[in-house]
């Protein structure tokens, strides 16, 4: 067999060489993912939700990705993230997002298949969605998601609330009345009604200058939630901010209006207190002043009694169970029986009780009128004379 010659020798170098170099640039690239690629232990698709430890694998997997900078192996990274991570927006939005810089019809297409597809309750990804068409000048598609969105999860605030913003950054005014009054209309509950009433008023006093109109949203909602304060609160807002100087006479009826309801009596003293400080910065009547004043100092002592008096009926029911039972028919509590105290201890070198029962000893004298024995005089006088003359060395030394 013929020795090669130098050319065919050259030629199978240089290709040796640029595998080599293939294959060393793709065992780097590989160990570089291989600890990623080796935490991924779900890549198919299944209704059970990942693992912690799945999920932060796929987003730090993406996250080292995209600091690659390699547009192909990001799609494809994505493409297979969102395979097992299909139920989880976070992983759609980060892909959409993504792809806003790089392919427009790409960013729409992710966001079609995720929210006819695989997320179509999901409100944040519409939302998304829609304000991603909104800034592509794509108006009609931007409500058509909303509308969806919201036949598919009705009673969302968010969205409806969305949809308003729509119409009020296009200029459509009367239709973001329309779907405010529509709110209204069908809330489910009263403080839901409360909650669209008050964004209602606002939107006709600050976006279509209609004070009269938000005035008239508010009364008839205070009229279906009597005890709501955040409804008087915006109807004095209103009439307060009317013009360089505040009409005294409309604030006032704001206040009375509050005052008459069926608020809390903490809520009726906030009031108050403010009827008393409007009074003094904008008041044109002293009188006026000084009535509402000591209307204001009564109602401060009728609450504080009435805090008084609740703690005090807290007070008794902290009175333990064993003590209730207690109670007489009368209502008044029984008194303890009186505690006895123990006997006194003897003092010392005192003499003990007499004992009946013992023998009396020989020296012993029986004084039978007065029933106990009595000693006699040399008896006690050695009991005595010891004692004194105790006391005395003590009061010697002392002086």
């Amino acid at each position: 067999m013929s020795q090669p010659d130098a050319e065919t020798l050259a030629i199978r170098d240089k290709l040796i060489s640029t595998r080599r170099a293939i294959y060393s640039t793709t065992e780097a690239e590989v160990s570089k993912r291989w600890t990623y690629e080796e935490g991924i232990k779900r890549p198919y698709f299944h209704v059970k939700p990942l693992e912690r430890v799945q999920l932060k694998n796929w987003k730090e997997y993406l996250d080292f990705e995209m600091e690659q900078g390699s547009h192909e192996r990001m799609v494809v990274l994505f493409e297979r993230c969102m395979i097992a991570c299909a139920l989880y927006e976070d992983f759609w939005l980060k892909y959409a997002k993504y792809l806003e810089s790089h392919s427009v019809e790409g960013a729409r297409n992710v966001y079609r298949r995720a929210c006819t597809i695989h997320l179509p309750r999901k409100p944040n990804i519409h939302l998304n969605w829609a304000a991603f068409e909104e800034q592509q000048g794509n108006l009609d598609g931007a409500r058509d998601i909303l509308k969806t969105l919201e036949e598919a999860v009705p009673g969302l605030a968010m969205v409806t609330l969305r949809r308003v913003s729509l119409e009020r950054r296009t200029g459509n005014l009367v239709n973001a009345e329309r779907i405010f009054q529509e709110a209204v209309e069908h809330a489910k509950d009263t403080n839901t009604a409360s909650f669209f009433s008050l964004k209602l008023a606002r939107f006709l006093a600050k976006t279509k200058a209609d004070t009269e109109g938000a005035k008239t949203v508010l009364k008839e909602a205070i009229e279906k939630d009597k005890e709501n304060a955040k409804l008087y609160l915006q109807l004095l807002d209103l009439e307060f901010q009317q013009g360089v100087r505040p009409d005294e006479d409309r604030v006032l009826q704001c206040f009375d209006l509050a005052m008459a309801s069926q608020l809390s009596a903490d809520a009726k003293l906030t009031f108050s207190q403010r009827k008393v400080e409007f009074l003094e910065d904008f008041g044109s009547n002293v009188e006026r002043l000084m009535t509402v004043y000591e209307e204001h100092q009564k109602l401060v002592k009728t609450h504080s009694g009435g805090k008084k008096r609740a703690q005090e009926g807290a007070g008794d029911d902290l009175v333990p169970a064993e003590k209730k039972h207690k109670l007489e028919e009368n209502g008044t509590m029984s008194m303890p029986p009186p505690m006895t105290m123990p006997p006194p201890a003897p003092a010392p070198n005192s003499l003990p009780p007499p004992d009946p029962n013992a023998a009396p000893p020989p020296s012993y004298n029986y004084n039978w009128s007065t029933g106990y024995n009595q000693p006699s005089v040399s008896q006690v006088l050695e009991l005595i004379v010891p004692l004194y003359s105790g006391t005395w060395k003590v009061a010697a030394s002392i002086f």
